[in-house]
C-alpha cells in the first residue's frame, strides 16, 4: 500500500476557510496516536538511530571488556561511552 502525502504552507488560521477544522482534526489524530499501543505505532528514524547507536555501544563495550590488548588504558577508561 502506497500513501502519497502533500504538504502545503499556509500563512495561519485567520481568514482561511477550513483551516481551523483541519487543525482540530490534526489535534484529535495526535491524541489518538498517543493512546495507541506501542507496538502499533510507526517507528521514527530517530528511534531507529537511537536503537542502532545503543546496540553498537553495547557490542563495543563487550569487545572492550574482553579484549586482551589495551589493558593499561582500560584501567583508566573502562567504559567506551564518550561522555
Amino acid at each position: 500500500m502506497t500513501t502519497t502525502v502533500q504538504l502545503l504552507w499556509t500563512s495561519g488560521h485567520a481568514g482561511l476557510q477550513g483551516n481551523e477544522v483541519a487543525d482540530g482534526l490534526a489535534k484529535e489524530e495526535a491524541k489518538e496516536a498517543e493512546a495507541m499501543p506501542e507496538d502499533s505505532r510507526t517507528t521514527t528514524i530517530q528511534e531507529v538511530k537511537a536503537a542502532s547507536h545503543k546496540s553498537c555501544m553495547i557490542k563495543w563495550q563487550k569487545h572492550w571488556e574482553n579484549s586482551s590488548t589495551g589493558r593499561t588504558f582500560y584501567e583508566f577508561f573502562p567504559s567506551v561511552e564518550q561522555k
